[in-house]
């Protein structure tokens, strides 16, 4: 999902020492630095239909969240760094010990996940308990400048088979992030595979929407989106939830598609809002929606209601099903809501 700035965290060390007297003092072993938990206590509350609004005490704007069941989730910030949740968002906590440029989550199943950077890549196997993260390798931190916008959107179709889009293209690893490589050089910011071998990916150049069916290695020609579309080149999700039906949100506009991507119809115009930053559909039907405010679609994307106002800018949203969803964003804030409102 998308968004940059940086806070530095401090760390703490320690250091061991032997006792005075003893002539062959052992060699100190390493020491890994505590994982520090934020410094501002979280406080939570609550409005009239029940949403919760956290301030995480985390000093950061948080761009992504993901939640693997009702407890656990994570969510990652300006700040460079992972925090998890134990408890439905209520409090967090890092979940890795150093900052490691991570923005993004991806996960697969409740036990597999995947976090990117623009400098980092990270997978946990045990449901983010513990987190492998290793520098990006390939041609990808060659051509993607720090902080640059958009970035980045992250996508796992496997354990080892991945995209990221930069900005600048499309890369696909397929050995769990070990190597990256470009598999399509057009200025994408928005890309979503169906399967392994059907995927479709947004240029900003000339706002259009191009297809591949052999899992990236050629695209077709780039289908142009409908006429009167609003779009934000800094900003971009594609989703689909079957073959057919597919949706892009550029930030002031979505549109939709019912025929696999062969035409898209602008569905809503959100310039007067301000602008949306994430949304996810639970069905050909219904989904979410989240900027200054959280709204809700029951027919597709055409019309969308206002389920909660969080008073702040939010970034990122997630739901596990319609009774449990979260948003995140400015100021360290989590938003947990129902979504049947």
């Amino acid at each position: 999902m998308l968004r940059s700035y940086l806070v530095m965290l401090g760390i703490l060390l320690f250091s061991a020492c032997s006792k005075p007297n003893d002539p062959t003092p052992p060699p100190t072993p390493p020491v890994t630095p505590p994982v520090t938990p934020p410094v501002t206590p979280p406080t939570v509350t609550i409005d009239s239909s029940g949403s919760k609004f956290i301030n995480t005490g985390i000093n950061a704007f948080l761009w992504d969240i993901w939640f693997t069941d009702s407890l656990h989730g994570f969510v990652t910030g300006t700040d460079s760094m992972l925090y998890r949740s134990a408890d439905g968002g209520l409090t967090w906590t890092p979940a890795i010990s150093t900052k490691s440029d991570l923005q993004c989550f991806y996960f697969l199943n409740a036990k597999q996940g995947f976090v990117a950077g623009i400098l980092n890549f990270g997978y946990t196997l045990d449901g983010g308990k513990t987190w492998t993260i290793k520098k990006i390798q390939g041609t990808l931190i060659d051509t993607v400048s720090r902080n640059s916008y958009p970035w980045p959107n992250l996508q796992f179709i496997s354990g080892s088979t991945g995209y990221l889009t930069t900005g600048k293209g499309l890369y696909m690893t397929a050995d769990t992030g070990t190597t990256w490589t470009i598999v399509n050089t057009n200025p994408v910011i928005a890309e979503y595979f169906i399967n392994s071998y059907t995927g479709f990916a947004f240029y900003s150049n000339n706002n259009s929407i191009a297809k591949t069916t052999d899992g990236g290695t050629t695209w077709q020609p780039a289908v142009s989106s409908s006429s009167g579309n609003n779009y934000s080149p800094a900003l971009g999700l594609l989703q689909f939830t079957d073959d057919k039906h597919g949706w892009y949100l550029s930030g002031i506009a979505m549109s939709g598609t019912v025929d696999g991507g062969q035409s898209w119809q602008l569905l809503q115009n959100f310039q007067g809002d301000g602008g949306y930053a994430d949304f996810q559909m639970l069905s050909n039907q219904v989904g979410y929606i989240c900027g200054k405010t959280i709204k809700k679609t029951t027919d597709g994307g055409q019309s969308w209601k206002t389920i909660v106002d969080p008073g702040k800018t939010t970034s990122s949203i997630y739901l596990l099903d319609a009774n449990h969803g979260w948003a995140c964003g400015l100021n360290g804030l989590v938003v947990k809501f129902n979504g049947q409102k």
